[in-house]
């Protein structure tokens, strides 16, 4: 449906018009429009509006009865643009053209679904005549879930809702979940399950997040085998409520605790911190800017206000600097390559 709005956005007044004719009478007596005035004949020339649009001399020829019901339905059909305009933005659909450009996502065209927003105009309006589009849309849907439960090559991931659905195909005996599929989807559905935890980029420009999905595509692949040793231990099925509890469990246990390792271990080798240490294995090197004075062992103790102070000034000798930055960088190798990294680089680690 949405995809359909970005159509009647992109269209503009002319995607609004066309919407329109594919209403029925009740909905558009609903919006304003006089339809005793709308007989079969008048219906099927509702698409000339379209070229009347944008055709001044192709609407002075219209017949004068024709030419004031175009007038009628012109000023609804802005406001119904405005309104379509407005749902795409407000829903973020836009945001989808992104991830579909760059291959990341695909959207799955559903047979005879091609008029679910006609169908959903009909319905706030009262009328019924959507009912058997919105029907049959649910259908569709259903059998593409059930398509995709069946292929032992996908991972499936499901919402709550759609949990429920499942279950009572698998109960009425339309849908046979194989081992191989509840084993995969079990993996997928841990580790999006986990990312889920984290705080999202409601701000962020995609083309920054593609840059990020490159940069981190090798600890992404270590996250997605750790998420696959992880799900090993589940016992649920994937297309059971209860794995939520068990996926709990899990990030209390095995998640968060390393998490909060690779948090220590980059902060204990942040820049300051590795100058502080090399300076205490070789303290003389420590000169205060300007003053020659030499700082002794005893003076400095654990990031002493003394040592950030040298450290911030510059005056700091180059082979301490050297080690200190050589040590951080080794650290946050040795953290790069640790399963959960993926995890703590888009969360915690963000910053």
């Amino acid at each position: 449906m949405l995809s359909e709005v970005a159509t009647v956005r992109d269209a503009g007044l002319a995607g609004a018009m066309s919407l329109m004719n594919q209403l029925d009478d009740a909905t558009l007596s609903e919006v304003g429009l006089d339809t005793s005035r709308i007989t079969p004949e008048i219906r099927a020339m509702l698409p000339t509006f379209v070229q009347a649009l944008e055709d001044d001399a192709f609407r002075a020829m219209m017949p004068p009865e024709v030419q004031g019901l175009y007038e009628t339905f012109a000023p609804v059909a802005t406001e119904f643009e405005q309104v379509f305009t407005a749902m795409d933005t407000d829903s973020g659909a836009s945001e989808l053209r992104r991830p579909m450009s760059a291959g990341l996502l695909r959207l799955v065209e559903l047979p005879g679904t091609d008029a679910t927003l006609a169908a959903a105009v009909q319905t706030a309006a009262g009328s019924t005549a959507g009912f058997d589009t919105f029907g049959s849309a649910v259908l569709a849907w259903t059998d593409q879930v059930i398509r995709l439960l069946e292929d032992e090559s996908q991972r499936v991931i499901l919402d709550p809702a759609a949990v429920e659905l499942v279950t009572s195909l698998v109960d009425s005996g339309r849908l046979n979940l194989s081992a191989a599929t509840a084993e995969r989807s079990r993996a997928a559905h841990l580790g999006a399950g986990f990312i889920g935890r984290l705080p999202a980029f409601p701000e962020a420009p995609f083309d920054e997040l593609l840059d990020l999905r490159t940069e981190l595509s090798g600890p992404l692949t270590r996250y997605r085998a750790a998420a696959v040793r992880m799900s090993k231990s589940l016992t649920t099925s994937p297309f059971e409520q209860a794995i939520r509890a068990e996926a709990d469990d899990l990030w209390t246990a095995e998640v968060a605790p390393a998490l909060q390792d690779l948090e220590d271990a980059m902060t204990d080798h942040g820049l300051v911190r590795e100058l502080g240490r090399q300076a205490n294995e070789d303290a003389r090197q420590i000169v205060m800017s300007g003053s020659g004075l030499l700082i002794g062992l005893e003076q400095l103790g654990h990031l002493s206000a003394t040592i950030s102070a040298t450290v911030t000034a510059g005056a700091v000798g180059a082979g301490i600097a050297g080690r200190a930055i050589n040590q951080r960088n080794a650290a946050a190798a040795a953290a790069q390559r640790a399963e959960l990294y993926y995890l703590y680089r888009l969360g915690p680690g963000r910053a």
